[in-house]
């Protein structure tokens, strides 16, 4: 009747096979047979009573079975398994096989007649199969699924892949190439934008290492030589090669982690046949514009589909280094009303290898353009870090990794709208500090200015107040940005509610330090939205710090490139090269 076995039918088949194994009559075994009968009954008793509970048993093992694709002789090699229908019978032949795993059956008894024409049914049962099997080729593949904007979910996932020598640590790339040297002589290529993989193999010519720069800048700087990158790395690391055994290791790595199960045979070979970087094998920079001020927005290519995020360069002349502004995703599906990455929607998440692309290029345009060197990182490009926690705290990891790209915690920004409380706690396992977007601290204009909130302020506040608790003191600095636009959420009244929910909470945490990082709004061509008077920005900020809240202004840079705050939507400037499709 394919049900479970009850504990009473276990306690009846466990007696009759005792009974079975006594059943000669010494005297051993009779005292066995007795034995069993007793516990039978006692289990009959108790079972159905509730004194004695069996645990469920556990579901059976799917069974791998090997369909037949064509008649078999049967005379053939043994092993082969024939479907029949209900029944599974063993045959000879040597015919193309096809694996398939079919849902566990408990099988009924067969009688001896079914027996006897075993044979013809196995023929007529494989018939049929073959047939349905025809169909089901011939039948189209189903619609790819549409690109939803603000979908709940990923519509497309992040592409699976192995990791590339960008999210793997010194030690486990040393494991890999067989020796810890080895391994940081690659990092401390990666670290300076140059891909080791070509850098160590002399079959490559030396003007393509940064040649991706050189096209997008149209040859405005020489071609590299492998002499002058030399002096980029560090001295101890100059004369040291890496070995033909380790560059395969190391082809192999990249070859793992630029191969989908969306590739194409002929994209599989194309990567087996020459040598794939990271340039090419896992991102492409495709465009580079600096805005007036010296902000250089970034446009890097995937190379798994073809879409493009954007990264920006902040230098900071009086610093004398530079903050990037790196993505996380493809879109967004938070729909902020003042932001040109929600109305793209979410196209997907960004896997951690795309995500420290982004900064290896970085460095490589700061190497090549002369930029000021990179000492901090925000995740505050293209997408929400909650929605793809997992690459960013990855990145994260690999971003403040000592022998990685080597950047101090506190200067790891990771920046999040708080889809719900517990984004801060999954992003708060990450090395780095932690920014909330709040842009009004009233639940009503939040909703208006944040569209996809579904919780309260104070229910995200006690979210952030949990992880900040859970947090080592030096990682208590945090940040409340407010995305300032003009009769909106500038008044003095929203200043007062503000400072009393950011003194709420740090009176909550102790050792915390926050502040407010007030951004004027960037124009995006919306229809009602403006940026307000500095007038009105600097009465806010002076409310703020007149209640006890440490409070700045943060400088707009690069808004003539539309590299802003609130900006960033793949958008080129069709000037300089024909907007990509």
């Amino acid at each position: 009747d394919r049900r479970p076995v009850t504990a009473p039918e276990h306690a009846v088949l466990y007696a009759v096979t005792m009974i079975g194994i006594a059943h000669r009559p010494t005297p051993r075994r009779s005292a066995a047979a007795s034995t069993a009968m007793i516990a039978a009954l006692l289990l009959l008793v108790a079972a159905p009573s509730g004194v004695l509970s069996f645990p469920p048993p556990p579901p059976p093992k799917p069974m791998t079975t090997t369909t037949s694709t064509a008649r078999r002789p049967r005379g053939g090699a043994p092993g082969a398994v024939v479907v029949d229908g209900d029944a599974l019978r063993r045959r000879g032949g040597t015919a193309p096989t096809k694996t398939t795993t079919p849902p566990p059956l408990v099988r009924p008894l067969r009688s001896s007649a079914a027996s006897s024409n075993e044979g013809d049914a196995a023929a007529t049962s494989s018939s049929s199969a073959q047939q349905r099997q025809q169909q089901q080729q011939q039948e189209p593949p189903p619609p790819p699924l549409p690109i939803i904007p603000n979908s709940p979910i990923d519509v497309t996932p992040a592409p699976p892949r192995h990791p590339s020598p960008l999210s793997l640590t010194v030690d486990e790339l040393g494991e890999l190439l067989g020796g810890f040297g080895r391994a940081q002589s690659a990092w401390d290529c990666l670290r300076e934008g140059i891909d080791p993989l070509l850098y160590y193999d002399d079959a490559i010519d030396e003007s393509t290492l940064d040649a991706s720069v050189a096209e997008c800048v149209r040859g405005l700087i020489p071609p590299s030589t492998r002499g002058g990158l030399m002096e980029c790395l560090p001295p101890r690391r100059r004369t040291q090669g890496m070995g033909r055994g380790a560059l395969r290791v190391l082809g192999k790595v990249m070859e793992g982690a630029t191969s989908s199960s969306s590739s194409s045979e002929a994209e599989r070979t194309r990567k087996k046949e020459s040598t794939i970087g990271i340039e090419g094998g896992i991102a492409t920079l495709s465009h580079i514009r600096t805005s007036r001020d010296g902000t250089t927005k970034l446009l890097v290519k995937l190379a798994s589909d073809g879409l493009e995020v954007e990264t920006v360069i902040i230098p900071w002349d009086e610093r004398g280094s530079s903050t990037l502004c790196i993505s996380s995703q493809v879109g967004c599906r938070q729909g902020c009303t003042f932001c040109a990455t929600g109305r793209m929607g979410r196209l997907r998440s960004l896997t951690s290898d795309e995500i420290l692309s982004q900064v290896y290029f970085a460095r490589k345009v700061c190497r090549t353009l002369s930029v000021l060197p990179i000492d901090g990182v925000v995740f505050m490009g293209m997408g929400e870090p909650a929605d793809n926690s997992d690459a960013v705290v990855k990145a994260a990891e690999i971003l403040t990794e000592r022998m990685g790209f080597g950047l101090a915690r506190q200067r790891v920004t990771i920046s999040t709208v708080a889809p719900n409380p517990d984004a801060f706690r999954r992003l708060g396992r990450a090395p780095a500090a932690l920014a909330w977007s709040v842009h009004a601290s009233r639940d009503e204009l939040r909703k208006k200015l944040v569209p996809t909130t579904k919780y309260a302020m104070e229910e995200l506040a006690k979210g952030y107040v949990d992880a900040m608790l859970s947090r080592p003191k030096k990682l208590r600095t945090s940040m409340l940005e407010v995305a300032l636009i003009e009769r909106v959420n500038d008044d003095p009244e929203e200043a007062d509610h503000l400072a009393d929910f950011a003194l709420g909470m740090m009176e909550r945490v102790p050792d915390m330090k926050l502040m407010v990082n007030l951004i004027p709004f960037n124009d995006i061509g919306h229809a009602t939205y403006r940026k307000p008077s500095m007038e009105r920005v600097y009465a806010f900020q002076e409310r703020l710090t007149s209640k006890g809240v440490f409070c700045f202004i943060r400088t707009t840079r690069g808004d003539d490139e539309s590299a802003a705050c609130g900006q960033l939507a793949t958008k080129k400037n069709k000037k300089q090269v024909a907007v990509s499709t």
